[in-house]
């Protein structure tokens, strides 16, 4: 793992293989400015940095999340910007969590890097997109912005939003069962909406085999605003082709964590991904939660960042990767004020130079008031699977 600071805006991490892909993740902080046009200039001409540096080029961009302050202001301008045709050439997302370091926006990217490499992009409605990697051994899916409007129900956005995706999945040869593998899930007015996203989401996945004892999909569930008044849900998610359902584990640490099934929701920890020369590990977003699945440390935004990270400790000891696996993490503040005492946990608790996202997102119990998620890489590989590519 190598981890590059391009300057006080700008991180990545990079994993090299010698029989798979590259992969690169980025994080780049908007700067200070008030002015709308210069801060998306500057983000564009960051982003062509880090990739020049990487001698690399947009077509390596295969997802990209543009997190923002006010999306309902700010959206024509993004709109029209040279960043937009940047993250637009691969799948995207765009979402009011507001930054909590740094201007008005923040950009977090993902590349891949290899020989065996073919993009195809699929704008829907110029907003909810598909972007699909051709590889030798597995065919790579992203999808951004997928969202419902109309009628304000937040169960029946849900279902909607699921079969289309699941449309999507089958129009590849591909389920929700065998290759779906992450989720992020947006809701407006969490408090009032993620009953009915939740309720919708556990009918729909017995429908479609997901349950106990088979398996649910890492996912984080968070409050965000989107580009419709009237949409309550969207998502994102990513999806890999060809996997053997042995390459797929659960990530449990049943002796810190409740399995979600035991209060009523359907998603995993976390999920592994097993390869032929490497594993992935998606972390859910993670809370302050005990193994009844209680809250705990309720109004203490130290505590509970504290007990959050140790959960993703019993989950990552559990899988066997550590936390110099990350290569990257999102941590989610309820309250916004309390980001100088959580950064100083986080930053002292995870690896030096970590992209690290820092936004403003309600978690979906009020009581919790700290949520962290992250995706890992680490060499730790299977030789009776195909290699990452």
């Amino acid at each position: 793992m190598k981890r590059i600071v391009f300057n006080d805006r700008s991180k990545a991490s990079v994993f090299k293989s010698d029989t798979g892909y590259d992969e690169v993740h980025f994080v780049i902080y908007g700067n200070d400015s008030d002015n709308v046009a210069s801060s998306l200039s500057q983000l564009n001409t960051d982003v062509t940095n880090i990739l020049d540096e990487l001698n690399i080029n947009q077509n390596n961009i295969v997802f990209s999340r543009l997190y923002v302050t006010d999306i309902s202001n700010q959206l024509n301008d993004i709109q029209s910007s040279d960043l937009y045709k940047t993250i637009s050439t691969s799948s995207f997302s765009i979402v009011q969590q507001h930054p909590q370091i740094h201007g008005k926006f923040i950009l977090l990217g993902y590349c891949l890097v290899g020989n065996n490499l073919t993009k195809e992009v699929y704008m829907l409605n110029n907003w909810s997109n598909h972007c699909k990697i051709t590889g030798k051994n597995y065919n790579i899916h992203f999808s951004g912005n997928m969202d419902e409007s109309g009628d304000l129900d937040s169960f029946r956005q849900t279902k909607a939003l699921f079969g289309e995706y699941n449309q999507y999945l089958n129009n590849n040869r591909l389920t929700l069962l065998s290759n779906s593998i992450r989720t992020w899930i947006y809701v407006r007015d969490i408090d009032n909406h993620y009953a009915g996203m939740v309720d919708s989401r556990l009918e729909y996945f017995i429908e479609q085999g997901l349950n106990k004892d088979t398996r649910y999909i890492a996912s984080t569930g968070i409050e965000a605003k989107l580009h419709n008044n009237d949409t309550l849900i969207s998502f994102d998610a990513l999806a890999i082709s060809h996997l053997d359902s042995s390459q797929i584990k659960r990530m449990e640490a049943i002796e810190c964590m409740s399995p979600t099934i035991d209060y009523g929701v359907t998603f995993e920890r976390g999920t592994s991904v097993v390869f032929g020369d490497r594993s992935h590990h998606y972390i859910s977003g993670t809370a302050s939660i005990d193994k009844n699945g209680d809250v705990l440390y309720l109004g203490d935004p130290k505590k509970q960042t504290e007990r959050a990270i140790e959960n993703i400790a019993c989950l990552l000891e559990n899988a066997n990767c550590s936390f110099n696996d990350f290569m990257y993490i999102i941590v989610y503040l309820r309250d916004p004020s309390s980001i100088n005492e959580v950064k100083g946990i986080v930053d002292d608790k995870f690896p030096n130079n970590l992209p690290i996202v820092f936004v403003e997102g309600a978690v979906c119990r009020p009581s919790w008031l700290v949520e962290i998620e992250g995706v890992l890489v680490n060499d730790k590989f299977n030789d009776k699977f195909n290699p990452f590519n």
